[in-house]
């Protein structure tokens, strides 16, 4: 079984199946970041939101926030 995904929809094993698509471009922003120090903004994004303790919330306390991060940022 796989963890929730991100934001972006996609988990940690759909990045390891796209890697031979996707790597190189990766690999480079991650060696640019490392280079000038520098994300861009966009990257730069946490997502919160409320999920539901219960069949039927109904106050505040019945929710508990989570945060989705997008998987360039993780790394």
């Amino acid at each position: 079984m796989s963890k929730a995904p991100g934001y972006d929809g996609f988990n940690i094993k759909y990045i390891k199946h796209v890697w031979p698509i996707i790597g190189e471009d990766f690999s480079r922003y991650i060696i640019q970041f490392f280079e000038i120090g520098h994300l861009a903004p966009s990257i730069n994004i946490t997502w919160v939101t409320l999920i539901s303790k219960k069949k039927v919330a109904e106050e505040v306390k019945d929710y508990r926030p989570i945060s989705m991060v997008g998987s360039v940022y993780k790394v």
